[in-house]
């Protein structure tokens, strides 16, 4: 495994220095990244890495009490580390106390060591001792939510000098892992009032598997992990494997064990050949589902991706009711069958496939002409569509103009607005009128 020392570097060499010999000690470091402030402000110390440098120190006679200044040569730090010159990287920061510019630059840092040692493991400390406060602050927060080992220069009892970092000081690790699982649940929870199931996921994943957490944390993140993955299948219509994960937990079991069997069973009878049973799956809980995925949709402002899901619950209400009620499918309509009035046997035919060598013809329909069957078959849904036909052609040719349909028109938050509502309106409705 590789080691890495990440230290931020103020206008003392000597905590720096002690920090490297003592990790150094302990097992041998392969890099050391300075985070340093630059520029043409005094007190800018990336001078003092490459470079030898000056300090004043002022004594005060306890006799007559006159000040005296010595001024002292400090010389490079690398120098005093014994650092050649592939054993270091200076990463600098130019605004002293912008804190966004300081998690940049640890940014920059982890993309360094990722590009360096891309197939080991790599144990990054972080030394947050020297720098500005806002420097240390930053590369605190950054090891907290990376997971890399941090650590302070102190006595371990109280420095008794409180302006400097007296050379004798010794490194010691602080432990942040309460820290890092309440910044990673915060986090992960944001993303979920986002809908965001995926990015928590990936948040709490991270966290787990960086750092070294006590068992209740670890439970917690590992409960939270598994309510966001539950969601990740969910939204991806799998149902199966969100039914898995509610049944690996209590809560989620209660909460939506029920309904995810109900889901589940439904999209296995539209599969199948099975009867329908006539008793309590109506099928209209997936048409349900695929509103409220509409609506999560809608949320984050991906509102091609809710209109999709508002046609493909129109259409599966209709294949829904005829696979339920009729035992007729729509991707194999036989036109004999009884349920089929006579007036329908001969537009139905139009819709036949053409017939391939070894591949028997089928009859299979849209969303349009299932709800003129049912229209025609004196259907409730069908009677409600012939009511309501002329609002549902107008939506379908909005989504017809789509991107992710037959155009090339993205759906704004306007046309969402004006349409969205509206189509959960006409869902809900139809649904009401079975």
């Amino acid at each position: 495994m590789a080691r890495v020392l990440i230290c931020t570097v103020g206008g003392q060499s000597q905590p720096v220095v002690n920090a490297v010999e003592q990790n150094r000690s302990n097992a041998p470091l392969d890099r050391v990244y300075f985070l340093c402030s630059t520029g043409s402000d005094p007190a800018a110390s990336d001078a003092t890495i490459e470079h030898a440098s000056s300090r004043k120190i002022r004594h005060r006679c306890s006799h007559c009490k006159r000040e005296s200044v010595q001024m002292l040569k400090n010389p490079p730090l690398i120098e005093q580390a014994r650092l050649s010159p592939e054993q270091y990287v200076i990463e600098r920061v130019a605004e002293l106390d912008e804190l966004a510019h300081v998690l940049q630059a640890c940014d920059r840092i982890e993309r360094h060591i990722r590009s360096d040692w891309t197939q080991e493991s790599v144990e990054v400390l972080a030394n947050y001792t020297g720098g500005t406060k806002t420097m240390s602050f930053g590369l605190g927060l950054a090891a907290i939510r990376k997971g890399w080992s941090l650590q302070l220069n102190t006595t371990g009892q109280g420095r008794p000098n409180l302006t400097r970092i007296e050379r004798g000081d010794l490194v010691l690790p602080q432990d942040v892992s309460t820290l890092g699982a309440q910044d990673a649940e915060q986090r992960a929870l944001q993303l979920w009032e986002q809908h965001n199931f995926e990015g928590g996921v990936s948040i709490l994943t991270a966290a787990l598997s960086q750092l070294v957490l006590s068992g209740p944390d670890k439970q917690r993140l590992l409960a939270l992990q598994r309510r966001c993955a539950l969601w990740v299948a969910w939204d991806r219509f799998e149902y199966g494997t969100a039914r898995e994960l509610a049944r690996q937990d209590p809560e989620l079991r209660a909460a939506h064990g029920r309904t995810l069997a109900v889901l589940d069973k439904t999209v296995s009878l539209m599969m199948g050949n099975e009867p329908w049973p006539r008793r309590g799956i109506t099928g209209l809980e997936l048409i349900r589902d695929l509103q409220a995925n509409a609506q999560r949709c809608a949320a984050r402002a991906r509102f091609d991706d809710a209109v999709c899901r508002l046609f493909r619950a129109t259409e599966l209400l209709a294949q829904i009711r005829l696979r339920s009620r009729y035992a007729i499918r729509t991707d194999d309509i036989d036109p004999q069958s009884k349920a089929i009035p006579g007036t329908a046997r001969q537009w139905l035919e139009a819709h036949r496939s053409t017939q391939e060598e070894g591949v028997p013809s089928k009859i299979r329909i849209g969303l349009v002409a299932a709800y003129r069957l049912l229209e025609e078959m004196n259907d409730p849904l069908g009677a409600y569509y012939g009511r309501r036909k002329s609002w549902l052609l107008n939506a379908l040719s909005m989504r017809n103009g789509s991107f992710l349909a037959h155009g090339l028109t993205p759906i704004g938050p306007e046309s969402w607005r004006s349409v969205g509502a509206g189509w959960q309106e006409w869902l809900t409705q139809a649904m009401q009128s079975l």
